[in-house]
């Protein structure tokens, strides 16, 4: 097993996302590569999609990201939110208070790909 692009204890002092390769032949990593870069820019557009739902107020748009059981924490109390009628009433809410325009974005996006799971956490405002 080796790493790709740094050392073991650059990863553990810079907090890096590191791959590893565990003997699969080149064509089948390059492939996996490319599958996995796909896999974060569709991810990527449909959080620009996302963005820009939730810019227009559209709380169908807005609520067609979260899963049934999400789970959510915010600044706002309670601060844990569970489950998406939970999510859908506070959105709602934050629609009604902000009558003109909302400002959002995205900031700091880290987007990790694997297999047949990917999450991506980000600092929103």
């Amino acid at each position: 097993m080796r790493y790709l692009g740094e050392t073991f204890s650059e990863m553990i002092t810079h907090h890096a996302t590191v791959r590893f390769i565990t003997g699969k032949r080149k064509e089948e990593s390059m492939a996996g590569e490319k599958h996995r870069q796909d896999d974060e820019a569709a991810i990527q557009r449909r959080l620009d999609e996302w963005t820009m739902l939730l810019r227009d107020k559209n709380i169908e748009g807005v609520m067609s990201l979260y899963a049934p059981e999400v789970v959510t924490f915010d600044i706002v109390p309670p601060l844990r939110y569970v489950g998406a009628d939970a999510l859908r009433k506070l959105w709602e809410e934050v629609f009604f208070v902000y009558q003109g325009p909302i400002d959002y974005e995205l900031h700091e996006l880290f987007i990790t790909v694997g297999d047949d799971v990917a999450f991506s956490h980000s600092l929103n405002g």
